[in-house]
């Protein structure tokens, strides 16, 4: 029994007898391609986030720095605008002062509840300085309604920081003795 073209060459199935692909539309190796094609996408695009985030960080650092120096010359509303762009990149530390500068309406009017906003992305990128400050915020009820426990919690994470574990241990200490003088749970 003779085997004919198509059987002996899986290719050829698709292929009339002028050798034109009538089939799939896929030469042998596409995939190869595809794939690579693929790779070289995605490399790309983690390639160009890196660039975007590392440029991101630069000009963040670069207001930082510029809100430094425009405070240092007496410019309060230029340094607050400098700190807010250097904020909006995401940068921590910009953050925590730009919400600062909400709370106290220094450089800036004042806004409790836009402050807390930015010391909680500060918080989130790991800021201690922003824990305590949102343990303030939450007992004094400052931009959010006032809450001993939310701030004792915020306290306790700036305990961490040796910066902040004296002044963070004396606000949850004072929060004990205000809860036990109410003859509330004391936690």
């Amino acid at each position: 029994m003779e085997q004919n073209e198509a059987d002996k060459d899986p290719a050829a199935r698709n292929r009339d007898p002028s050798g034109a692909d009538t089939g799939s539309g896929r030469r042998p190796g596409s995939n190869k391609v595809v794939i690579a094609i693929w790779v070289m996408f995605l490399l790309g695009g983690s390639c160009l986030y890196t660039y975007v985030r590392h440029r991101n960080v630069a000009e963040a650092e670069r207001l930082l720095n510029e809100a430094y120096m425009l405070y240092g010359h007496g410019d309060l509303s230029a340094s607050t605008e400098s700190l807010r762009q250097a904020a909006e990149l995401g940068n921590a530390w910009a953050q925590l002062y730009y919400g600062e500068r909400l709370k106290t309406g220094f450089g800036t009017e004042q806004d409790l509840a836009e402050s807390v906003k930015w010391l909680r992305k500060s918080a989130k990128r790991k800021c201690p300085e922003a824990f305590y400050q949102l343990g303030v915020s939450y007992e004094n009820g400052e931009g959010v309604e006032r809450d001993p426990d939310k701030a004792a919690a915020w306290y306790r994470k700036a305990l961490a920081d040796p910066g902040f574990a004296a002044s963070a241990q004396s606000a949850l200490d004072r929060i004990a003795r205000l809860k036990s003088a109410d003859g509330t749970n004391a936690n």
